[in-house]
C-alpha cells in the first residue's frame, strides 16, 4: 500500500515579509524572547534565538543555503516566517478527547447525538487505540507525544518520589527523558500549534505556539509559548480555564456539567483564534472535561448515549461534539486524527496496598497520637481552602507540618505505597522481608512483593492485579522499586489504616486500556494502533525522517531515511508549595488523588 503524504498547500506570492509597526513580532522569530527550555531541546545554541547560516557578508550560503540577507526570488517562505496569504494552512489536525471510548462515542454517533464526530468517521474510520501500562493520563499523553513507552520517557503517574528530598512531588514537562513530537517538528521547520495538552508545563519553546494543559499550576504563571501569548489569551477569553470542573468532588451536578460545556466551547474558540493568527501546519487541541464526567457519572453517561440518560448529560455530550466540529473545520479538508489517551469502564473496587504491606509486616503507619491527629486536621483544613491563594495565606509552619503527614515512614517500615491511583508505586527502604506464613515466595524483596500482589484474588476468585514487577521495567531507572498495576475497574488507595486490602465498590468509572483513534481522510491502519505509534505516524505523514530509538512505528508506512535523535533538555524545576496545592486541587477536581 503506498504511503500517504501530506502536501503543503500552494502559497500565494505578493505578500511582503516585512512587518509594519502595528504587527507583533513573528512567533519564534528574532523579535520574540525565548525562555530556557523545560524538558525540550533548545532550537539552537542560543535558546533565545534561532541562528541562520550565512556567508561572509550575510548573504546566502553557496549551494542555496538560507542566509541572513534577502530571500532569494522564487524560494518559498519558511514556515512561520510571516503572514501567509489565504488558502489552507493546516496540513494535519489532531484532536484529543481525554478518556474517550468507543462504548460512549460509538452509540452517540450512531444515534445522531454527535453529528460532527459522525461526519469525521464517515470520511474515514474509527478503531481502538491501545493505551500505556498503566492506562493513566500522565504516562499516556507523554507516550503520545514522545513515541516511546513509560519505561523510556520516565513518567508513571502524576506524582514522583524525589529520593534526594524525601518528598513526593508532581511531575512536569522537564521530567520527560526524551524529546517530544513538537521538538522534532520545530527542528524540521514545521509550525506547530498545541492547545491544552497535559504535561506541557513549563511550556517548551516551539516553532509556533503552545498553551499548556493539565498540571499547569494556575493561569497566573507563564503557561504559553511565547510567554506574551498568555496575557492575550486571557484578555480575549476571560473564562479560559485549565480545568473547568474545579469542584468536581464537592460541587453540584448542575455546576459540573455547566462548567464542562463552557470548557468545550471556550477551548474551541481559543483554538480558532490561535490558528487564525499563527497559521500552523500541525495543530493539536485537547479536551479534558469528558474524563471527570465519566469518573463521576459513568453508568449515566453510557445510558445517555443510548437515549435513556438525563438531558443534562446529553447536553454535555452535544457541547463536546459542537466543539469538536468547530475545531475540525480548521482542517478544511486536511486529514484529521481524533484520539484518546485511554478508555473507560465501570469501577469494580479499591485495592489498598499499604494495608496489605502492613499485614505482611513491612509497613508501620505513623502513630495515632495527638500530633498525628493534628497533622490530619491541618491537611483537611488546607484541602477545605476555597482557593490555592487562601491555602498560601496559612503560616508556613502549618503547611510544612501538614505535608509531613503525606509520607508513611513509621519506624520499622520496609515498603510503602507512596503515590498512584491507577498504579501503585511502592518504594523500599531496606530491611528483611515478610515473616508470616502468607508471605510471597522466596527471592528478592521486590520479586516477592510482585508475586504476592499478582496472587491477589477477589471473593469470586478473579485476579485483582494485572501486572507487577520491578519499577525499572515500567518507568525506567528513576521509577519505584516495585510497580503494581491493577486490573481494569480496580483503583488504588494509599491509606494505611486498619481494614481489608480489597474493598468492592461498583460506583462511578475508571480508566481502561483501550481508547479510540478516528482517522478522517486517511486509510485504515493495517495493524492495531498503539499510542506510541502516533509520533512516528505524524512524522511519516509529513514526509519527515524518523528519529532513532522510537518504540512506535508509522501506521501508514515509514519515510525513507532516518534522522538523528533530538536530545531532551534536562531542566530541574520544583514547584512551590502554592503551585503544588493548585495542581492537587486540579487533580482532585478530576477525581484523582483519592
Amino acid at each position: 500500500m503506498p504511503r500517504p503524504r501530506l502536501q503543503r498547500p500552494a502559497r500565494q506570492p505578493g505578500r511582503s515579509r516585512r512587518r509594519g509597526p502595528g504587527h507583533p513580532a513573528r512567533p519564534g522569530g528574532r523579535g520574540a524572547r525565548r525562555a530556557v527550555p523545560h524538558g525540550e531541546p533548545a532550537l539552537g545554541p542560543d535558546p533565545r534565538r534561532v541562528p541562520r547560516p550565512h556567508g561572509p557578508h550575510g548573504g546566502p550560503l553557496p549551494g542555496g543555503g538560507r542566509g541572513g540577507g534577502r530571500r532569494r526570488a522564487g524560494r518559498p517562505r519558511r514556515p512561520g516566517c510571516g503572514p501567509r496569504a489565504g488558502g489552507v494552512t493546516v496540513r494535519l489536525l489532531l484532536i484529543g478527547i481525554d478518556g474517550a471510548t468507543a462504548e460512549v462515542l460509538g452509540p452517540a454517533m450512531d444515534g445522531g447525538l454527535m453529528p460532527h464526530l459522525s461526519a469525521l468517521r464517515a470520511r474515514g474510520w474509527m478503531t481502538g487505540l491501545q493505551s500505556t501500562l498503566p492506562a493513566a493520563t500522565a504516562p499516556a499523553w507523554a507516550t503520545f507525544m514522545t513515541g516511546v513507552t513509560p519505561r523510556r520517557h520516565g513518567i508513571l503517574d502524576f506524582l514522583r518520589y524525589d529520593r534526594s528530598t524525601g518528598r513526593v512531588r508532581f511531575v512536569h514537562a522537564g521530567d520527560l527523558q526524551v524529546a517530544t513530537l513538537w521538538a522534532y517538528l520545530s527542528r524540521a521547520d514545521v509550525v506547530v500549534g498545541v492547545v491544552n495538552l497535559p504535561l506541557t508545563y513549563p511550556p517548551p519553546p516551539v516553532r509556533g505556539f503552545l498553551v499548556a494543559g493539565l498540571l499547569t499550576p494556575s493561569l497566573d504563571t507563564v503557561f504559553t509559548h511565547p510567554a506574551s501569548l498568555a496575557r492575550e489569551v486571557l484578555a480575549r477569553f476571560p473564562r479560559y480555564r485549565i480545568v473547568a470542573a474545579e469542584q468536581q468532588t464537592g460541587g453540584s451536578r448542575e455546576r459540573l456539567l455547566a462548567e464542562a460545556g463552557e470548557e468545550f466551547a471556550v477551548r474551541a474558540a481559543a483554538a480558532e483564534w490561535l490558528v487564525a493568527r499563527y497559521r500552523p501546519d500541525v495543530v493539536m487541541v485537547q479536551f479534558q472535561s469528558l474524563d471527570p464526567l465519566q469518573h463521576r457519572f459513568w453508568p449515566e453517561v453510557c445510558a445517555a448515549t443510548a437515549g435513556a440518560g438525563a438531558r443534562d448529560l446529553t447536553g454535555a455530550l452535544r457541547a463536546l461534539d459542537e466543539a469538536v466540529g468547530r475545531v475540525a473545520a480548521l482542517a478544511d479538508g486536511a486529514p484529521v486524527l481524533v484520539l484518546s489517551d485511554h478508555g473507560f469502564t465501570g469501577k469494580v473496587g479499591t485495592l489498598y496496598p499499604n494495608r496489605l504491606l502492613g499485614q505482611w509486616g513491612l509497613l508501620r503507619p505513623r502513630g495515632r497520637g495527638p500530633f498525628a491527629r493534628l497533622r490530619s486536621a491541618l491537611r483537611r483544613a488546607i484541602r477545605a481552602c476555597p482557593s490555592p491563594d487562601a491555602a498560601a495565606a496559612l503560616p508556613e509552619v502549618i503547611r510544612a507540618r501538614s505535608r509531613r503527614a503525606g509520607v508513611l515512614s513509621g519506624r520499622g517500615t520496609v515498603a510503602r505505597h507512596l503515590h498512584g491511583d491507577l498504579v501503585a508505586a511502592i518504594y523500599l527502604s531496606g530491611g528483611a522481608g515478610p515473616g508470616s506464613a502468607a508471605d510471597p515466595p522466596a527471592g528478592s524483596l521486590a520479586d516477592r512483593l510482585a508475586a504476592g500482589f499478582v496472587a491477589l484474588t477477589d471473593r469470586e476468585g478473579r485476579r485483582v492485579v494485572q501486572a507487577a514487577g520491578p519499577g525499572e521495567a515500567f518507568a525506567g531507572p528513576l521509577g519505584p522499586e516495585v510497580v503494581v498495576v491493577p486490573e481494569a475497574g480496580w483503583v488504588c488507595s494509599r491509606r494505611a489504616d486498619a481494614g481489608p486490602p480489597l474493598v468492592p465498590l461498583a460506583q462511578g468509572g475508571t480508566h481502561a486500556a483501550t481508547g479510540i483513534l478516528l482517522g478522517a481522510g486517511l486509510p485504515l491502519p493495517p495493524s492495531p494502533p498503539r499510542l506510541q505509534d502516533l509520533t512516528p505516524t505524524v512524522l511519516g505523514l509529513l514526509g519527515l525522517p524518523l528519529p532513532d530509538g522510537l518504540d512506535g512505528v508509522p501506521l501508514f508506512g515509514a519515510p525513507e531515511g532516518a534522522a538523528a535523535s533530538v536530545a531532551a533538555g534536562r531542566v530541574e524545576r520544583v514547584m512551590s508549595p502554592e503551585e503544588e496545592q493548585a495542581v492537587a486541587a486540579q487533580l482532585r477536581a478530576l477525581g484523582y488523588l483519592q
